[in-house]
């Protein structure tokens, strides 16, 4: 077994849940702003979350980011971020809280 299979299947231990658009819809708080968000994906310990274009500068990292998403408060950190040509920004956050 080489180093990419080991990476492969860890990276397949984690099971990912697909978000319904109309059922995905969540609120991210950096410090007193808030910015629209789509929640994607879900998985044991994060998001995969599509930002509109409006909302995309209003995304700050070096401050607390609170998730508020299906009546629940995660605390979250940006672990990568995705800007599409149309504007929009997809990121994965993991769950800190």
């Amino acid at each position: 077994m080489n180093v990419s299979e080991t990476t492969t299947d860890q990276a397949s231990n984690y099971f990912r849940c697909p978000v319904q658009s109309d059922k995905g819809r969540a609120i991210i708080r950096i410090g007193r702003r808030k910015a629209e968000a789509t929640i994607q994906e879900t998985s044991i310990d994060g998001f995969t979350v599509l930002v509109p274009p409006k909302h995309a500068s209003k995304l700050m990292v070096g401050q607390k980011w609170v998730l508020e998403y299906d009546d629940t408060r995660h605390e979250i950190h940006p672990q990568w971020f995705f800007n599409s040509p149309d504007g929009h920004v997809q990121m994965g956050l993991r769950r800190v809280k």
